[in-house]
């Protein structure tokens, strides 16, 4: 390992939306955030680099749930945004060779490469986490049965029988 660990910056919602794809609604994207913070954080449990994953968003202060994660979770102000902030901390980082941005944003990669990081694509990102590992896909939802759809026919389903009482 070498002497100064490297310092990851996750594009967040860039890699969520390859981890998950397009949640549908706040409950499933709250969902997808956990499950792939989770696996993020046992990742950075195996490697022991600096993490911090970087989230757009409307408001600076990060609801409390974010604070239970093993590694850093920062929310960029709506006006400066998930790129620009991690932009910004490249560029204020004294060992810019140890740090590297995950993204699959090629003009973010550009920059922070411009400046001296490295990058990598979501998709190598998954794979680092499979090597970890990790299961680079969230567990998934269970799909609806038929007794989801229809539960007061309960275990038995309709069968030819159901109206024989009727025709007597």
């Amino acid at each position: 390992m070498s002497s100064s660990p490297t310092w990851w910056l996750i594009d967040g919602y860039n890699l969520l939306f390859r981890w998950a794809g397009y949640p549908d609604g706040p409950q499933q994207l709250t969902t997808a955030r956990h499950d792939l913070l989770r696996a993020i954080e046992r990742w950075a449990d195996v490697v022991g680099d600096r993490v911090t994953v970087v989230f757009d968003s409307r408001r600076e202060v990060p609801e409390p749930a974010f604070m239970d994660y093993g590694v850093e979770i920062v929310f960029a102000s709506a006006d400066l945004g998930a790129d620009a902030w991690i932009e910004h901390a490249v560029g204020a980082c004294r060992n810019r060779d140890r740090c590297k941005v995950v993204s699959s944003d090629l003009r973010l990669r550009q920059n922070v490469e411009a400046a001296g990081a490295s990058s990598m694509g979501c998709g190598d990102f998954f794979q680092a986490l499979r090597s970890a590992g990790v299961s680079h896909r969230p567990p998934p939802s269970p799909r609806p049965t038929l007794g989801d759809l229809f539960p007061d026919l309960g275990d038995r389903g309709p069968t030819n029988n159901d109206h024989a009482d009727e025709k007597s």
